[in-house]
């Protein structure tokens, strides 16, 4: 419920206000995982625009553009799923985030699948 306190989803916090966005704070999402979640897609090719984090938050921002959507990449290409664990508190809890996305060995996903997983959840997110 807004405005009791309690941590609200993201699908509430997506349909904030004004004055919900003042007292809740704006939606906090964190993408942790390798190097495809950093940007890469291929050896040496960096491209923020087009990773699928900032698919969805383009997603989120194109449904409700006023509610402010902070994308924290918490991605590191070439460390173990045990060196990520150790991680967690400094580079994901910290950031309290609304929405956690996990991604490893996703370097072997093709682009168009990358396009299809983050519409399809942005789609479950978001009633449209």
């Amino acid at each position: 419920m807004i405005g009791s306190g309690v941590k609200l989803d993201i699908k509430e916090k997506i349909m904030m206000d004004c004055d919900q966005l003042i007292e809740n704070g704006p939606i906090n999402i964190v993408a942790f995982g390798d190097s495809v979640t950093h940007g890469a897609f291929a050896y040496g090719e960096i491209d923020f625009d087009a990773v699928y984090w900032n698919l969805l938050r383009k997603k989120i921002c194109g449904v409700r553009n006023y509610v402010p959507v902070n994308m924290i990449n918490a991605g590191i290409g070439g460390i173990t799923a045990a060196r990520s664990v150790d991680r967690m508190d400094s580079q994901v809890f910290v950031h309290n985030p609304d929405l956690l996305i996990t991604a490893r060995k996703t370097f072997m996903w093709l682009r168009t699948a990358k396009l299809h997983f983050i519409l399809t959840v942005s789609l479950l997110m978001v009633d449209m």
